[in-house]
C-alpha cells in the first residue's frame, strides 16, 4: 500500500510561494488507496531554490466510506504552499476517486525531514469523523497508515537524504497548525483527552473480544456499537476507573461484518473498527 501523509526556528522567505503555483492532473485510479509517490521518492526541497512537486491521492472504495474530504495539509516548511487540482486547498473524493496536490514555493528552513499533517473528514453511513488522516485510518482499518508523509529540506545542491533527522517541534493544538506557517510550527494531532491506548484483541473475533484502554478520568462512560448502516446494535453504560480498564465485548446474535465501537464521556469519544468473523 502506498505510503501516505510537520519544524524549527522561523525562517526568512526568499520569494512568495504563489509565483510558483502549478496545476496537476489526477492519475487514473489504481485500486491502491493512499498517497503517492512514497515520500522517499518525492524530490527534496533545496534551500533558496524554487520547488515544485505533485502529490497524488486515491480514496478507498471499501471500508464503507461514502466520501473523503481533505480539509488541510499542514506542516509544510515556511515558504511552501499547496493547491489541489480543483484550485482549492480542500477537496472531496468519492469512493475510489483520485486527485492531486501541487506543492510549490521557496524555503530557507533548516535542513531536515518535516512531517506533514493531513486533516480530513471521512463520511460513513453512520456519520462523519474529522481528524488527522492517520488517526482516522486507525479508526477505520488496521496496519500501517497510507497517509503518513514527510518532506525533506536539503542544502542547495546537496544530497537528498531520506534518512535525515526529523525536525523537532514539540506539541501544540491543531488550530495552531493553521495559524502559523513558519519553521516554529509544531506537530499536532488532536487526541481525546480522557481515553488513551485502546487495544482490541482479537480483532477480527468470532465469539468475544477484549477491549483494553487507559482512562485519565474515572466515571460513567458510554459504550456503543454501530454497524456500517449506522444502526446502533449496542448501547450501555460502563463504570470506568482511572488507569487501565478491561471490557469484554460479546458477539451474542450479531451478524458477521464490520462494526464501529465507540467509548465516550462528556462529549469526548474514541471510535475503533471491529470485525466479526465466522
Amino acid at each position: 500500500m502506498k505510503k501516505s501523509i510537520t519544524l524549527f526556528f522561523a525562517c526568512w522567505v526568499l520569494v512568495g510561494t504563489n509565483a510558483y503555483s502549478q496545476s496537476c492532473t489526477p492519475p487514473a485510479p489504481s485500486g491502491d488507496p493512499g498517497i503517492s509517490p512514497d515520500w522517499q521518492q518525492l524530490p527534496c526541497v533545496e534551500q533558496g531554490v524554487a520547488y515544485s512537486a505533485t502529490i497524488n491521492v486515491e480514496n478507498f472504495d471499501t471500508l464503507g466510506i461514502t466520501s473523503l474530504r481533505i480539509d488541510s495539509i499542514v506542516g509544510l516548511p515556511e515558504g511552501l504552499d499547496y493547491l489541489f487540482d480543483n484550485g482549492q486547498k480542500t477537496k472531496t473524493f468519492a469512493p475510489g476517486a483520485t486527485g492531486c496536490a501541487s506543492v510549490f514555493g521557496t524555503t530557507n528552513c533548516p535542513v531536515g525531514r518535516y512531517k506533514l499533517g493531513i486533516y480530513a473528514t471521512v463520511t460513513l453511513a453512520l456519520g462523519s469523523f474529522s481528524n488527522e488522516a492517520c488517526v482516522l485510518y486507525g479508526i477505520l482499518a488496521s496496519g500501517n497508515c497510507p497517509f503518513g508523509y514527510y518532506i525533506n529540506v536539503t542544502n542547495a545542491g546537496g544530497v537528498c537524504d531520506t534518512n535525515a533527522p526529523v525536525v523537532s517541534r514539540g506539541d501544540t493544538m491543531a488550530a495552531e497548525w493553521n495559524s502559523f506557517r513558519n519553521c516554529n510550527v509544531v506537530n499536532a494531532i488532536p487526541t481525546v483527552q480522557s481515553i488513551d491506548d485502546i487495544t482490541i484483541v482479537p480483532n477480527p473475533f468470532t465469539t468475544q473480544t477484549e477491549i483494553r484502554f487507559t482512562a485519565k478520568e474515572s466515571g460513567m462512560y458510554q459504550v456503543s456499537l454501530r454497524d456500517l448502516a449506522g444502526k446502533t446494535v449496542l448501547n450501555e453504560e460502563l463504570v470506568v476507573s482511572t488507569g487501565t480498564n478491561r471490557y469484554i465485548l460479546h458477539r451474542n446474535n450479531l451478524a458477521e461484518g464490520v462494526y464501529f465501537f465507540t467509548l465516550s464521556k462528556d462529549g469526548k469519544a474514541v471510535t475503533r473498527r471491529i470485525t466479526i468473523a465466522e
